[in-house]
């Protein structure tokens, strides 16, 4: 493995001599272009017709703006929707409350009152 990566750095030392003198001046100048020579259309020289591109009008970046701040919005509540939905349970989901249990047990002794009452009164019944 040490002899693999020497040879690497070995390499890579004798190359960038070579790459770096291809290079005339990396910091230099870029050439200049060469000049389209003007050419005369026919026309009479008073012809102005310039491009004016001011790039986009206020009320086209006031649509840009509301585009993009609603798109975030969707995004945002999607993702709150859907992280409420799945949220761990709690405590007291996992393991039920103390109001729960005793919710439970007070109605469970509510249908036994009512069921022996529903039985006196049947029992004493005319007949």
């Amino acid at each position: 493995m040490k002899r693999l990566v020497a040879l690497v750095l070995l390499s890579l030392a004798l190359l960038a001599p070579v790459a770096a003198a291809q290079v005339s001046d990396p910091f230099g100048p870029t050439p200049q272009p060469v000049a389209p020579a003007p050419s005369d259309d026919g026309g009479d020289g008073n012809s102005s017709t310039t491009n004016k591109d001011d790039g986009l009008e206020s009320w086209q970046q006031v649509l840009i703006f509301l585009g993009g701040g609603i798109l975030l919005v969707g995004i945002g509540w999607a993702i709150v929707s859907d992280a409420r939905r799945n949220a761990p349970a709690t405590e007291e989901e996992l393991h039920g409350s103390k109001h729960d249990a005793h919710h439970q047990l007070r109605k469970s002794r509510a249908r036994k009152k009512q069921k022996i009452a529903k039985a006196s009164r049947k029992k004493n019944r005319p007949r």
